[in-house]
C-alpha cells in the first residue's frame, strides 16, 4: 500500500520559513502600533479630562505583569526553542517559526492589554512607560534567519590559537 503525497509530511524550507516569519512579524507589529495608535487617539481627543490614577490601577498592574511575566516567559520559550543554535548548531525552520511567533504573539498580546487599559482609564502616562519597551522589543527581534543559516561560533576553549597564547594548563 502506498501513502499519497497528501499523507507524507512536509518539512518547511528555509526560503518558506523566512516568508512566513517576515509576514507574521509585519502583521503583528502592524496590529501592535495599530491598537496603541487607536488608544492614543481616543485619548487625546476624549472631551472627558486626563487624570493620572495610582500606580495600583488593574489596568496597570494587568499591563506590567504582562511585560514583566508573560513576555520573560515567552523569550524564555524562545531560548528553549532555539537551543540547538546555542549549542553550535542551526535552527530547523520549523522551529524558528514557532520561537519567533511565540515571542512576537507575546509582546502583541501586551501592546493590546496596555492599549484596552489606556482606553478604559482615559489616560496615557502610566502605560507610555511600558508600551515603549514592548514596541522596542517587537521592532528589535525583527526576523533575520541567521540561526537558520549560520551555525553560532565555537567557544575560545575549543580554539588551539587561544589556547596556545595561554600556555598549558589554562
Amino acid at each position: 500500500m502506498t501513502q499519497s503525497k497528501s499523507a507524507q509530511p512536509v518539512s518547511m524550507t528555509m526560503v518558506h520559513a523566512m516568508r512566513r516569519a517576515l509576514m507574521l512579524w509585519f502583521v503583528l507589529v502592524v496590529i501592535s502600533a495599530f491598537s496603541l495608535g487607536v488608544a492614543f487617539v481616543l485619548v487625546t481627543t476624549s472631551s472627558q479630562p486626563q487624570t493620572v490614577p495610582p500606580p495600583s490601577d488593574p489596568w496597570f498592574i494587568a499591563s506590567a505583569l504582562m511585560l514583566g511575566l508573560v513576555v520573560p516567559a515567552c523569550v524564555v520559550a524562545h531560548w528553549r526553542m532555539f537551543r540547538s543554535h546555542w549549542r553550535q548548531g542551526v535552527v530547523e525552520p520549523g522551529g524558528y517559526l514557532r520561537a519567533s511567533a511565540i515571542l512576537w504573539g507575546g509582546l502583541t498580546l501586551t501592546a493590546i492589554v496596555i492599549a484596552i487599559g489606556v482606553v478604559q482609564r482615559n489616560t496615557l502616562m502610566p502605560d507610555l512607560t511600558l508600551a515603549g519597551p514592548t514596541i522596542a522589543l517587537l521592532l528589535l527581534s525583527w526576523p533575520s534567519g541567521w540561526s537558520m543559516t549560520h551555525a553560532t561560533p565555537r567557544r575560545y576553549e575549543d580554539d588551539a590559537e587561544i589556547l596556545h597564547f595561554q600556555g598549558p594548563g589554562a
